[in-house]
């Protein structure tokens, strides 16, 4: 009995068994990977650790790195255009890294995606950095969408910075070297310090309220952190935002990324580099100028070249030398047509008598005058002509038309040959 019970239950067992789907390791890998990049909570997270076992790939640039702290770890991948900062992490080194849980479905394995990484003695400025970063981009003030595209020709280009410094004076070279009569309108402010913020908001908003300004430059040197630090205001990257004239990023050096940059419509490597992108090149233009010119020159000199020998033509053309031929050949071709018309029309109009006479020789042919002549008569009574004898009775008067004229005649006597079909039905008759 105990036997078998353990027969149905196993039995029972190898039955739920069967009944479950059964994978493939491909499969199993994508559920995996897929439930777990599904988890919003996993698609951005800051975390903080000691980097270990750091190895570079050098066709690429991309780093893969283990994160650990004393009892557990993670493997991390940072591809080489998610290093905004240019960090070079090491073995030992101890930093915060923002990005995205993603599972490596090869391997099955679970790597943390890095899109940002600090070393972790930046502290809280990095971390308020991240979070005000994180913020703006969801509410989609990143978004290529939303920027504002450079006018081609400005009048006047107003630059938000210190008056001190090389930074305004950089920007007003490089502009009237490429196109000299460009205005620039300076908001001196703050690049730094506790009035920085105030100063960069006010003088985007001035210049928004000022008609004739084209473009916005908000600009400052290098400089480490945090003197960049103001740069990366949320105050100042909604006004930014805000404005309804495009503006120009250029802060720091090309290494410096801010959230200024980026929100602004454009960002400039330098301040210098803005200017450029601001202003079109003079030199540039004229040169393309000469070239429509001189397209413009030859596509004529082709045209007129052109019309001079179909005018030599016309010159040199013997109609035009002597006009009266064209006149003679006309007069010679309107003869030939109208004695070619004449002939034609003689032609057509022969033919048409030729058959209009057979038509009368046939008419003729068949006219009752011709069978008078042949000594035949015509009868009539009353204008109708008589056919048979039956049609006429006794002191009937009718008439005779012969071929010379008319006799007129009384009926005493009628006597109707028989015709052969009358005379076989009198035969018949009298046979019967």
């Amino acid at each position: 009995m105990a036997q078998k019970l353990r027969t149905m239950k196993m039995n029972t067992s190898l039955e739920r068994f069967f009944a479950l789907k059964i994978y493939s390791v491909s499969e199993l890998n994508f559920i995996i990977k897929k439930t777990i990049e599904d988890e919003d909570k996993l698609l951005n997270v800051i975390v903080k650790g000691e980097i270990s076992d750091c190895k570079y790939h050098e066709p690429s640039g991309h780093l893969y790195f283990t994160l650990k702290d004393e009892s557990s770890r993670i493997r991390c991948v940072l591809f080489r255009r998610n290093n905004l900062l240019k960090l070079k992490p090491e073995t030992g080194m101890k930093v915060i890294v923002q990005g995205s849980i993603q599972v490596y479905q090869q391997r099955s394995e679970v790597q943390l995606v890095v899109s940002e990484i600090q070393p972790e003695g930046l502290g809280v400025q990095y971390l308020m950095f991240l979070q005000i970063k994180e913020k703006l981009q969801k509410e989609g003030l990143f978004d290529e969408s939303r920027k504002k595209k450079l006018p081609e020709f400005p009048n006047c280009i107003g630059v938000v910075t210190s008056p001190q410094g090389a930074v305004f004076h950089d920007i007003i070279k490089v502009t009237k070297r490429r196109f000299p009569k460009i205005d620039i309108i300076l908001y001196p402010a703050h690049v730094q310090g506790e009035y920085a913020e105030d100063e960069l908001c006010k003088g985007i908003e001035v210049f928004n309220r000022i008609k004739g300004i084209d473009i916005i430059i908000i600009a400052r040197g290098g400089g480490s952190n945090e003197e960049l630090l103001v740069f990366n205001s949320e105050r100042l990257a909604r006004t930014i935002a805000s404005s309804r004239i495009p503006i120009i990023s250029a802060v720091g050096h090309e290494t410096d990324y801010t959230i200024a940059d980026f929100v602004a419509d454009v960002r400039a490597p330098t301040p210098s580099a803005a200017a450029e992108l601001a202003v079109p090149d003079k030199e540039k233009f004229m040169q393309e100028i000469d070239m429509i010119e001189k397209r413009i020159i030859k596509a004529w000199k082709t045209k007129i070249n052109f019309e001079m020998k179909r005018l030599e033509n016309i010159l040199s053309c013997k109609y035009f030398k002597m006009p009266s031929k064209i006149y003679e050949e006309k007069i010679q071709n309107l003869d030939d047509l109208y004695s070619r018309l004449v002939l034609s029309a003689k032609r057509y109009i022969e033919e048409k008598n030729n058959r209009l006479d057979s038509k009368i020789d046939m008419l003729n042919a068949l006219s009752p005058s011709r069978i008078i002549e042949r000594g035949y008569t015509i009868v009539t009574k009353n204008g109708k002509i008589i056919r048979s004898v039956d049609e006429i009775e006794i002191n009937d008067f009718l008439i005779l038309k012969f071929k010379d004229g008319f006799a007129s005649v009384r009926v005493e006597n009628t006597n109707k040959e028989n015709t052969n079909k009358e005379k076989e039905k009198e035969d018949e008759r009298e046979r019967k």
